[in-house]
């Protein structure tokens, strides 16, 4: 089941948002960033020659998922990743029984557990030869833009038609990009050039301490001193004498000023998202 005429889907992640990424005037390379090769293979396969691996924290819409990929064709499977560690469940996925010769395909959910962020999934997998699209729920430039540079060849919104899904997972099963060239382009350089905003406050951010930052974060979650001081069954004064350190070390004046800056470099999220 070939179609040659077959194009990239329409969807917001890759035609709305990708003036978003676009800066006016801006003159960014991608030198700065390593960003994944397209694999090695590249040929045309109808369905039955795919198989797909739907890794989705929701076992119900992975499931689901699975159950519209097989009528459609293809081999597919749901996978959840319970408690797995990362390079547990890369195995798991890369050695999959269910592969067989066929194309290696992976959906990857961006949302997988609070200690697991699906975008990480990414550069490994593209490593071993399996083309990855990314299904999100969220409109999260910064990691969808991440999901690209380390090789996503696809991004698919859950809040999108089907059908999106499956030009998706036909152009892989082709071994082509789901994403045109010039949308890929305009998100690395937008990712290269927030990547270079956000390194120096990273860098920081970065002088903190284990316990600083966990304060920190507090106070990005709007939490109080008292309320921290409380939930971490600590005295208020070694809460506040940790704000005063997270100044100091910051070159700040105000907690409101600490505050800002995190959310500004979109810490901590970005610390894995931007330099993985």
């Amino acid at each position: 089941m070939t179609h040659p005429e077959l194009t990239a889907p329409s969807s917001p992640l890759t035609t709305e948002y990708v003036d978003s990424f676009r800066e006016p005037h801006s003159h960014t390379t991608t030198s700065d960033i390593t960003i994944a090769a397209s694999p090695k293979y590249c040929h045309s396969v109808d369905s039955a020659s795919a198989s797909v691996a739907v890794i989705d924290d929701h076992e119900l819409v992975a499931r689901s998922l699975a159950d519209v990929l097989t009528n459609w064709g293809f081999t597919a499977v749901p996978l959840s990743c319970g408690n797995l560690q990362l390079e547990e469940l890369v195995d798991l996925i890369d050695h999959g029984w269910w592969w067989g010769d066929r194309s290696r395909i992976a959906l990857v959910d961006v949302n997988l557990r609070d200690d697991l962020d699906g975008v990480r999934l990414v550069r490994p997998l593209h490593q071993r030869g399996i083309s990855v699209a990314i299904l999100t729920g969220v409109d999260d430039r910064l990691r969808l833009a991440s999901a690209v540079a380390a090789g996503a060849q696809g991004l698919v919104s859950k809040g999108q038609p089907l059908d999106d899904l499956h030009r998706t997972v036909e152009l892989l099963a082709r071994g082509q990009p789901a994403i045109p060239l010039a949308e890929r382009c305009a998100i690395l350089d937008w990712f290269s050039a927030e990547r270079r905003r956000i390194k120096p406050l990273l860098d920081h951010l970065a002088t903190l301490t284990k316990a600083e930052a966990v304060v920190l974060a507090e106070l990005c979650q709007g939490l109080t001193v008292d309320e921290i001081a409380v939930g971490h069954v600590v005295a208020v004064a070694t809460v506040r004498s940790q704000v005063h350190s997270i100044l100091m070390k910051l070159g700040l004046h105000a907690q409101r000023d600490a505050v800002r800056l995190a959310r500004v470099a979109r810490w901590p999220e970005s610390r894995t998202v931007l330099f993985d």
